[in-house]
């Protein structure tokens, strides 16, 4: 099943659908939007996917733009998961009962609809929407790839 899901997401049509949407929904404030996505839950590791979330938003350096307000959408596959890690730019201005909707409403999707990038799409239309709201604007540049992740 994991395969298979890698598989849907890793089609190059599927990928450029992502990225589009990722840009889109950067339009119209000015943060930055981050998508990985996991395969399986690490093996033999004690940690949640929400650690593993936040694991990759220092490591890869999400929280590394001018104000701080980059936002990590994690896909763990194996487990149908989503995580969503804002850095404190964002997360000043939207709370965080506010991501948590967001990932339950994405994980319903995952759950119960035949593509899981229905509930992957969503989750990112949302977080373009909560930002747009809690700190419009224009980009001065593109601080985070738009690419979707496999890690």
């Amino acid at each position: 099943m994991v395969k298979f899901l890698r598989n849907i997401f890793a089609k190059p049509s599927n990928l450029e659908s992502l990225s589009s949407l990722i840009m889109e929904a950067e339009i119209g404030h000015t943060g930055e939007i981050a998508v990985y996505l996991r395969d399986r839950a690490r093996l033999f590791s004690k940690n949640s996917v929400r650690a593993d979330a936040v694991e990759q938003f220092s490591s890869r350096r999400i929280w590394d733009t001018e104000d701080n307000i980059g936002v990590l959408v994690f896909v763990c596959l194996s487990k149908k998961a989503i995580e969503i890690v804002a850095d404190r730019g964002a997360s000043n201005k939207i709370q965080s009962s506010t991501w948590e909707q967001i990932c339950l409403e994405a994980a319903e999707i995952f759950r119960n609809e035949k593509d899981s990038q229905i509930g992957l799409e969503h989750a990112i239309k949302r977080v373009g929407e909560e930002l747009r709201r809690a700190i419009p604007g224009e980009r001065k540049q593109n601080q985070i790839s738009d690419q979707a992740v496999f890690i």
